[in-house]
């Protein structure tokens, strides 16, 4: 479980603490509030785990949260199942949506939404939009985002066909008055949370880390929480962390820079000095440029003007 906690911080706690999550909370709602700080707790989890109860003692603590689907009912449950009873976790997933859309407000300081919806697709998954947006009826859309993430094993293998099975996906999505967002679409200041200097993932065991994309390894830590609660940054790995991450010709030369801003610091210091080519975001979408501005472009008409796209 992952919990955005603080200014610009993660902390990551073990599956197994649940007890640990709501003292932490209102330890830490007391010390914003005393420090005159935004608490925005941000919860990356499947929602199998999720109940009512749980839902009840977070809403004074107004989180947001991440929840991930990989399909609709049959296909989700292909892949994600409770160990205890072998059975698919989907219409569970779909009713703490529903409940926590209901419950859960927007805090001090989300400007956001309170749910982000990850949709891991493939070809065979972006059939499923329909029936998704069918099983959460009924649900305040503004509290809603969805995200197209491709499943990186299908990275690559993308034709014609599923092109625009794609684009009739965020359509239909985007027609039916939620917000979408597929890779490079949508507003940031950089090209991860790991450039901002005041962010910092906490592991459960002290140790700092920048990247949450890949495995916390000891060895690959960027510095330790203190026992004053301050953290020792291994300076060495902060400065390969203040790079630029456009300032090459590739990037200054694309249509997409002002949205994707170059390929994040990780990518950047595993490249090394190989072509920056290599780590384009561009070189696994599954639209040109054209396409991509194109396809937003529709979107955001549809929601400055409330335009129906019909897909039926």
């Amino acid at each position: 479980m992952q919990l955005f906690i603080y200014h610009y911080s993660y902390i990551l706690i073990p599956p197994t603490g649940k007890d640990i999550v709501y003292p932490l909370l209102v330890h830490a709602k007391k010390e914003c509030i005393k420090n005159n700080k935004n608490l925005i707790p941000f919860f990356v989890t499947n929602a199998s785990l999720i109940n009512e109860k749980i839902v009840n003692e977070l809403t004074s603590f107004n989180p947001v949260f991440q929840i991930t689907l990989d399909g609709g009912e049959k296909l989700h449950n292909s892949v994600r199942i409770w160990k205890s009873s072998n059975k698919g976790t989907y219409q569970h997933i779909i009713k703490m949506i529903l409940l926590l859309a209901e419950k859960i407000n927007k805090g001090e300081g989300n400007k956001g939404n309170i749910i982000t919806i990850r949709i891991n697709y493939n070809d065979e998954t972006l059939d499923d939009i329909k029936d998704i947006i069918r099983d959460l009826d009924g649900i305040d859309k503004n509290k809603v985002f969805f995200q197209l993430e491709r499943v990186w094993q299908t990275i690559g293998k993308v034709n014609i066909d599923q092109k625009r099975k794609l684009k009739e996906a965020l359509l239909y999505i985007a027609s039916k008055g939620y917000n979408v967002g597929h890779g490079l679409f949508g507003f940031k200041r950089v090209a991860c949370p790991a450039e901002i200097s005041s962010y910092a993932i906490i592991n459960w065991d002290g140790n700092i880390y920048k990247c949450n994309g890949r495995t916390l390894k000891k060895e690959e830590k960027e510095g330790i929480l203190l026992p004053n609660s301050t953290i020792k940054w291994n300076k060495e790995q902060r400065l390969k962390r203040e790079i630029t991450t456009f300032e090459n010709d590739t990037c200054l030369k694309c249509k997409m820079l002002p949205q994707c801003i170059g390929p994040c610091s990780q990518k950047i210091i595993e490249n090394e000095d190989k072509p920056i080519g290599n780590i384009c975001s561009l070189q696994f979408a599954d639209m040109d440029i054209k396409e991509y501005l194109q396809i937003n472009f529709e979107i955001e008409m549809m929601k400055k003007h409330s335009i129906g796209h019909s897909f039926e």
